[in-house]
């Protein structure tokens, strides 16, 4: 069976593809379910030295 370099070509782009958009799904789908878990979409402003790092302070 003879494979040419064209169609080897195209496998690895598809794969390539497919990995690129799978994490970009994992990525936008973490977002909104670590951000809005309650449901209710507000952003909040962090406090100026509760948790930052090298302050020694913990939230």
């Amino acid at each position: 069976m003879d494979i040419n370099t064209s169609t080897l070509d195209v496998i690895t782009g598809v794969i390539a593809i497919a990995i690129l958009l799978g994490g970009m799904l994992m990525m936008f789908t973490t977002i909104f379910s670590t951000k809005f878990q309650s449901g209710d979409i507000k952003i909040t402003k962090r406090e100026k030295g509760k948790g930052e790092q090298g302050t020694g302070k913990s939230p």
